[in-house]
């Protein structure tokens, strides 16, 4: 009996932990801000970069997972600072983008950098996930269910954002570049969010 009450119980943190992650990934919320970065990009690249931005998002958050609480602590460093760094990141690549114009967004290089940044993270492997993982990773919860949840997370995403362009394409190419525009300043009005919460946690 107290092993069925015990496996009910792992069971139920299990789904809220995978659900609480789900909901903070957006995977589904990314596409546009995907489609928005790669539109230009050629089919297999576009897989590429997909497949490197969630493999490197995986990492980062089973980094933060396991040494997370112990390295922050160690520098330092606290959440809020994390918030502030991040939305600034975010916020210079997206206003490049905006302004330099489509141009700009073929060039190879230019591919390379946006796989890590800002794909994989602040985008995927942002302040909320990484606070999660490690919220995840300690009591009620263990690590061995947080590392779990992040990988099924990861494919999830995978499977959702490798499928955008067929989402996007349902839509229309006139108003998907509207809507690659439009998330391109939501990027960066989200990147203002990170850093005033960022701010806000600072009490300043």
């Amino acid at each position: 009996m107290n092993i069925g009450i015990d496996l009910a119980v792992e069971l139920e943190r299990f789904t809220k932990a995978f659900i609480l992650l789900f909901a903070i990934l957006d995977s589904v919320g990314n596409v546009p801000v995907f489609h928005a970065f790669l539109e230009s990009a050629p089919k297999e690249k576009r897989r590429k970069i997909i497949s490197e931005s969630v493999i490197a998002a995986t990492g980062v958050l089973i980094f933060f997972a396991l040494l997370g609480s112990t390295m922050f602590s160690f520098l330092g460093i606290r959440l809020s600072d994390f918030y502030i760094a991040s939305g600034i990141v975010l916020v210079a690549i997206s206003l490049k983008y905006i302004i330099v114009g489509e141009e700009s967004e073929v060039r190879e290089e230019r591919f390379e950098e946006i796989s890590v940044f800002p794909l994989a993270t602040p985008l995927l492997a942002g302040p909320g996930s990484i606070s999660t993982v490690i919220i995840i990773s300690n009591p009620p919860y263990n690590v061995f269910t947080c590392i779990l949840v992040i990988i099924l997370n990861a494919v999830l995403a995978y499977v959702i954002l490798l499928n955008g362009d067929r989402i996007m394409a349902s839509i229309g190419r006139t108003p998907s570049k509207l809507i690659a525009k439009i998330f391109n300043l939501i990027i960066v009005a989200f990147g203002i969010v990170m850093i005033r919460n960022g701010l806000e946690s600072l009490n300043l």
